[in-house]
């Protein structure tokens, strides 16, 4: 008997140490996944404030091209949120899908504000022509597309996973609507953190100190750094998991080596002359009213 008892204790001591360790493992990923949609917000701000600011000079422009820029960035946004939002709904993994994207908007940013800056070179826009509405429709969202879908697909797939969170705690399936409503709440209380964090940051210290393809590799790194966290389950650590983990590693050395070793400034230098080919190119500088160029022709 006393054996049995000595048994019966030890298996109870397991489970309540395996219990511990899965509500441990739990908050881990809870708190590294609302950080993660923190960062999102705060990325997609900064990114939206520095391709608005090259698309400025760029369109030579006006508050009309502001609000053109503004508007493509909306519907694309929502576009993200309803079209991509759908696939989560088929999706078996959602936060492996999360990762995935957030991935190619980390990939997608130092591209996109590289053709903010090509744009007259690509289509053929002469040096100092204006360009028409319709043409600054297009251009403007082209170039969005693919930062804003992805951007708006992360809110979508946030909200299914915190829903799924919100499932787990309850013990009946009723009240799906309020429950969905209470996951999507926290999800945007989450992001508008890092959205208005990402405001006041780039206003008073990134861009007083750096230059706008710093600023995108920075936010590449942080969003590929947060992506690689939350796939940190090593009880659910599978063969897609480690090669979604590899890839988003590598994509995060990249963004770092582009940031220690130049490339950044490389590609800067590269896009500047690009943009202002034909002119001799003397002093750039981001201001916190617009970029400001000094350049001479002839």
């Amino acid at each position: 008997m006393q054996g049995l008892r000595a048994s019966d204790s030890g298996h109870m001591v397991r489970r309540s140490a395996q219990r511990l360790l899965i509500q441990n493992s739990d908050s881990w990923q809870r708190g590294t996944f609302f950080a993660a949609v923190v960062v999102v917000g705060f990325s997609g701000m900064v990114a939206q404030i520095v391709i608005l600011r090259e698309l400025l000079v760029t369109f030579l422009g006006n508050e009309l091209s502001i609000g053109i820029i503004l508007a493509n960035w909306l519907i694309l946004e929502a576009g993200g949120c309803f079209l991509l939002g759908r696939v989560i709904e088929k999706r078996v993994r959602p936060r492996e899908t999360f990762v995935l994207v957030n991935g190619i908007l980390a990939l997608f940013l130092p591209v996109c504000l590289f053709l903010a800056r090509d744009v007259r070179l690509l289509f053929g826009v002469g040096q100092g022509e204006g360009i028409d509405i319709l043409r600054m429709t297009l251009y403007s969202f082209l170039i969005l597309f693919p930062v804003s879908v992805t951007h708006g697909a992360l809110f979508t797939f946030g909200c299914k996973i915190a829903d799924s969170w919100e499932a787990g705690k309850s013990s009946t399936g009723r009240h799906t609507r309020g429950r969905r409503s209470k996951a999507a709440g926290k999800i945007y209380v989450f992001e508008v953190m890092g959205t208005a964090a990402g405001g006041v940051c780039f206003t008073y210290w990134l861009l007083p100190r750096f230059h706008s393809f710093q600023i995108v590799f920075g936010m590449a790194a942080a969003n590929l750094f947060v992506g690689c966290m939350l796939l940190l389950r090593p009880q659910r650590f599978g063969i897609g998991s480690a090669a979604l983990c590899l890839s988003s590693l590598a994509g995060l050395a990249v963004a770092i080596f582009a940031l220690l070793g130049g490339n950044a400034d490389r590609l800067h230098q590269i896009s500047l002359q690009r943009m202002w080919r034909g002119v001799e190119l003397i002093h750039y500088e981001n201001t916190p009213y617009g970029n400001l160029t000094v350049a001479k022709k002839g």
